[in-house]
């Protein structure tokens, strides 16, 4: 028979018990008392075997090599960075700083941010959280963003160029900074940050760079967008 999700199983004498979390000795012994309390027999005989196991899942997609579901073995923890290597490693456009882990937790849904590049740290032991049945973990792809006109290397930069952590968003200066800076002969009261919005429009934002730096003014800093 099979041993529901809550870990109760059906006696053959009749009515039910609990046996989850028990090795089979202690279900064994769980069972005999249950047959002996309930229906009088005295010191019965009771053996369990387990024929065959539950299988349990985890899935992982987004920028990988081969995105699956992953079978967690029963015997030993399956950590994430080792769930990563089993979905063949990211792909050259995967941000390995921004991994998600999301998990259901009393009918809850939760997502944790994990800085997978900690993985790959020199003298660094960190393999992530212990993956559980049903987790979701998803690998996004970098963020990109481009720098033009007069700044001192113009191009496409992510999140790494700029130095800004995991986590944190990452702001119009420190998207100019990423290029170098920009060059004496430009405006700096005349930057325009141009992003396409959720309705497919083109949006310019002009922004005085020079408040921005000078100060401080966040208004004149807004967060940069993939």
């Amino acid at each position: 028979q099979s041993v529901t999700r809550d870990g109760m199983v059906r006696l053959p004498a009749g009515g039910t018990v609990n046996i989850k979390g028990k090795t089979i000795q202690e279900a064994i012994t769980l069972m005999a008392e249950k047959i002996e309390k309930d229906y009088g027999l005295i010191k019965p005989q009771v053996s369990l075997a387990v024929v065959s196991e539950r299988k349990r899942h985890a899935y992982i997609q987004g920028e990988l090599a081969r995105p699956q579901a992953i079978e967690l073995p029963s015997e030993r923890k399956l950590y994430l960075a080792a769930a990563l290597a089993m979905a063949g490693g990211t792909t050259e456009h995967a941000d390995y700083s921004q991994i998600k882990l999301i998990r259901e937790e009393g009918g809850r849904e939760t997502v944790q941010v994990i800085n997978g590049t900690l993985f790959a740290k020199t003298g660094s032991s960190y393999r992530g959280p212990e993956l559980l049945e049903g987790d979701v973990i998803v690998v996004p792809r970098v963020e990109f963003f481009a720098v033009t006109g007069k700044v001192e290397k113009p191009g496409i930069f992510s999140r790494k160029d700029t130095g800004v952590l995991p986590g944190t968003p990452i702001r119009l200066s420190q998207a100019v900074a990423a290029a170098g800076g920009i060059k004496s002969i430009a405006d700096p009261k005349a930057v325009r940050l141009v992003r396409t919005d959720s309705a497919g429009r083109r949006v310019v934002v002009e922004v005085d760079y020079e408040s921005a730096l000078e100060k401080g003014d966040a208004r004149q800093d807004p967060i940069v967008e993939e």
